[in-house]
C-alpha cells in the first residue's frame, strides 16, 4: 500500500511540475501578448506596433495591422484566455481566445519569435468562421473544368 501511494504522490507531483514549468517558461509570451492587446484596446497602435517582430513588421503595414484590429473588433478587448501554450528554442505559441468587452470570444494563435529585446509577435492568426472550403489552391482543373472556367 505504501508503495503504490508513493508511486501516486510521485507521478502528481511530476505533473504538477511540468504544468507549472509550462506556465513560467511561457509567462514572457502571455506578458508580451497582454501588453500588445492592452495597447490596441487604448487605441495606441504605435505602441501594439512596438510589440512586433522585425519580420512582422516587414511583411505587414501598420494599415494592414489597424484593418485587422478593426475587423474582429480587437479594440473592445477585454482579456484574454490562452488554453494551449508551446515553447521551443527562440520559438513560442500561444492559443486561446481574446474576450472582447461584449463578452464574445475570438479565437487567436500567436506565434512569437524571442530576440535580445525579449519575445516579440510573429504572427497572430485567427481561424475563419463559417463553413470552410477544402478546396487545394494547387489543383489544376482537367479539360472539362478548364472550358467551363473560362
Amino acid at each position: 500500500m505504501k508503495t503504490t501511494l508513493k508511486i501516486l504522490l510521485s507521478i502528481t507531483i511530476l505533473v504538477v511540475v511540468g504544468i507549472g514549468s509550462v506556465f513560467y517558461f511561457t509567462k514572457d509570451m502571455v506578458d508580451a501578448s497582454d501588453g500588445f492587446f492592452d495597447a490596441v484596446k487604448n487605441n495606441d497602435l504605435d505602441k501594439a506596433y512596438s510589440w512586433l517582430s522585425e519580420d512582422f513588421k516587414t511583411s505587414t503595414s501598420f494599415e494592414d495591422l489597424k484593418d485587422f484590429v478593426e475587423m474582429n473588433a480587437l479594440g473592445n478587448y477585454q482579456q484574454a484566455s490562452w488554453s494551449s501554450r508551446s515553447i521551443e528554442v527562440g520559438q513560442g505559441e500561444i492559443s486561446g481566445a481574446v474576450i472582447t468587452e461584449s463578452g464574445n470570444a475570438v479565437p487567436l494563435t500567436v506565434g512569437f519569435v524571442k530576440g535580445k529585446d525579449g519575445w516579440k509577435i510573429y504572427s497572430i492568426s485567427k481561424s475563419s468562421a463559417g463553413l470552410q472550403s477544402n478546396i487545394n489552391s494547387d489543383h489544376i482543373p482537367d479539360e472539362r473544368e478548364a472550358v467551363s472556367l473560362i
